[in-house]
């Protein structure tokens, strides 16, 4: 009986945060990437984001959520070389019964652009439920420059985290096109 009472009041404080999780990758965005830049003064870091890239799951799966947004980091507010690009998959699930973790061993996200494959390995990876409806699962990946270039030049991309298979959309692979454009201008800016 505690132990219930204690998952289910947890389950309540992690609430504001999983909702904020889905609310954000549902949100509404520009045509052009980067479309949010945030700068953190007390890290002195700047966060650009560019989504969401995909809007379909696998027609298996309708009961669940994938969004794939990319991101960079750099130090500083000027504009500079990114520190970290990776793409952050989100995937929600509110089957009834959903305690099950579908991604927790797919510590790989498999690409596939115009038939190319590439791995992005997964660096960080959370997952939380609330009740016996809804879970939450967060994966992030870090991608090298050649990755960004291979996918943002295909005319297809596809994708697999665990069991969850994706496709980049035609929106999302423009962002991803202008998302890369402004890279180059990074490197550029410092030579």
């Amino acid at each position: 009986m505690t132990t219930r009472i204690c998952s289910h009041l947890f389950g309540l404080l992690l609430m504001p945060a999983m909702l904020s999780a889905i609310i954000l990758a549902q949100r509404p965005v520009n045509d052009v990437c980067p479309t949010e830049r945030k700068y953190d003064r007390f890290k002195d870091e700047t966060t650009l984001w560019c989504g969401p890239l995909t809007a379909e799951a696998s027609p298996k799966l309708n009961t669940k959520n994938l969004s794939v947004t990319m991101l960079i980091k750099h130090k500083g507010e000027q504009l500079r070389t990114p520190d970290v690009i990776s793409f952050t998959l989100l995937w929600t699930d509110t089957t009834r019964g959903a305690l099950r973790r579908a991604h927790a061993d797919g510590k790989t996200v498999y690409i596939l652009a115009d038939g190319k494959r590439t791995e992005l390995p997964i660096k960080e990876y959370t997952d939380s439920a609330i009740s016996d409806a809804f879970v939450i699962e967060i994966g992030t990946a870090e991608l090298k420059r050649e990755d960004v270039e291979l996918i943002s030049q295909a005319k297809t991309v596809e994708g697999r985290w665990g069991a969850t298979e994706f496709l980049f959309t035609k929106e999302g692979l423009e962002r991803l096109r202008e998302f890369s454009k402004f890279l180059k201008l990074t490197s550029a800016t410092e030579q």
